[in-house]
């Protein structure tokens, strides 16, 4: 009995001729293993913390909710819209902050928290977290140079 040994480039070689022959015969071409990954596939995004303005942002909002009269003359100086926060919650009150400002309305903590639909007592809850982010707001505009 004779002993075939091949090196690991006569593999490849007979793989590759394996595949061709199967082609030309019009035969299919062997399927990979179910669990091979495709070599073209990447790994999922990981989700991660919040990016590092998010501490900013919701110090900003914590001034807002607090004296939303000193507060949004420096957000529009810089340019500060909704759009420009990334933390969920500082987004969705900013739109309910500006809709009310729009309207005419005062932008207070009980008028925000009607506006931004959901319970009113979660909002509330949301507000008093962000409050204890800026403990007040004389700081507000260097929270807005870091979130503009």
């Amino acid at each position: 009995m004779n002993d075939l040994v091949l090196t690991p480039d006569e593999l490849a070689i007979g793989k590759r001729a394996q595949a061709a022959l199967l082609a030309s015969a019009g035969a299919a071409a062997p399927r990979p293993h179910p669990w091979a990954r495709p070599a073209t596939a990447k790994p999922a995004p990981v989700a991660g913390p919040l990016p590092p303005r998010a501490p900013s942002e919701r110090a900003l909002t914590g001034a807002l909710l607090q004296d939303a009269d000193a507060v949004w003359p420096l957000a529009d100086a810089a340019g500060i819209v909704a759009e420009s926060f990334t933390d969920p919650d500082c987004l969705k009150i900013w739109r309910a902050a500006a809709v009310l400002r729009h309207q005419g309305k005062p932008s207070d903590m009980v008028a925000i928290a009607e506006s931004m639909g959901g319970d009113a007592g979660d909002n509330v809850q949301i507000f008093s977290e962000l409050i204890e982010d800026c403990p007040t707001s004389a700081y507000a505009s260097r929270y807005v140079e870091q979130v503009a």
